[in-house]
């Protein structure tokens, strides 16, 4: 099953906040931790004089690499400057707050290269002035949860939980290079492009399960939104109710990076798996 079409294509807004509410924060002047080709993230920027209203948005795809003035660019050592797709740009005060893609092109060190990489930069610049960057290490992944919903795209909630057998869909941002490659900025093509698949366990408290993902990747026509689909194991008999959201955590490992996330199980109802 390859899911739902989730789409920042069509910037559907909600999704692109919820994606901001889960997105790496990085500050400028301020050393980051890492970030993964492709992947949404945030910056905050303290040095931009441009004042705006309200937010300026993307309309369309390919995301465009300027907005209201303001543009973001990558630098890696030996390599050409690459523009990042912007999604969004608000202020609160002095702080200008970008929402933008790590470009795929993001180049990362083989395992075991002794190479000199060095940091990697993200310099805002405002009318083609530059501003302070932001310095982080390229990671091959740093996955970070947006969502947990069940087939039909609803919440996996206390009041609608989800059940054993069941095949949720895990949306993530970080998830790293694709197969195919994708451009920065466009939504992915169908059949989605993939990306090897995490280890998901779920944890009920006194035990464990390993589940098997049987789609990870690019969601549907989506810019830099993965999801992962998998099925949820066979809970223990005695897994508490869920108080006050949730009774479980399902815990994803990626190449480089973890994530987990609390979803909510249906304790009452159990499936014989085959």
């Amino acid at each position: 099953m390859e899911g739902r079409r989730v789409a920042f294509s069509g910037l559907v807004w909600g999704w692109v906040l919820a994606a901001a509410g889960a997105a790496a924060v990085a500050q400028s002047g301020v050393p980051a931790d890492r970030f993964a080709p492709g992947e949404i993230v945030m910056l905050r920027l303290t040095d931009i004089q441009t004042r705006f209203s309200e937010p300026v948005r993307a309309t369309a795809t390919p995301l465009p690499a300027e907005l209201g003035g303001i543009s973001i660019v990558l630098r890696q050592l030996g390599g050409p400057e690459r523009p990042l797709p912007l999604l969004a740009i608000e202020q609160d005060g002095a702080v200008t707050r970008v929402l933008a893609q790590v470009p795929f092109e993001l180049f990362i060190p083989p395992p075991g290269s002794l190479a000199p990489v060095g940091p990697s930069l993200l310099i805002p610049q405002e009318g083609g002035a530059p501003r302070d960057p932001v310095r982080f290490m390229a990671a091959a992944d740093n996955l970070r949860v947006v969502a947990i919903t069940h087939a039909d795209g609803a919440l996996a909630t206390p009041a609608s939980p989800a059940r054993a057998g069941e095949v949720l869909v895990v949306y993530l941002l970080g998830m790293g290079h694709t197969a195919p490659r994708v451009a920065s900025g466009v939504p992915s093509p169908s059949p989605p492009a993939v990306v090897a698949p995490p280890q998901a366990m779920f944890d009920f408290g006194s035990s464990s399960a390993p589940a098997t993902p049987s789609f990870a990747g690019l969601s549907p026509g989506s810019v830099g939104l993965y999801q992962v689909n998998v099925t949820v194991p066979q809970p223990p008999e005695n897994l508490a109710p869920c108080v006050p959201e949730a009774n479980a955590t399902l815990r994803l490992a990626g190449r480089a990076s973890e994530a987990a996330a609390a979803v909510c199980i249906d304790p009452l109802i159990r499936r014989q798996l085959e």
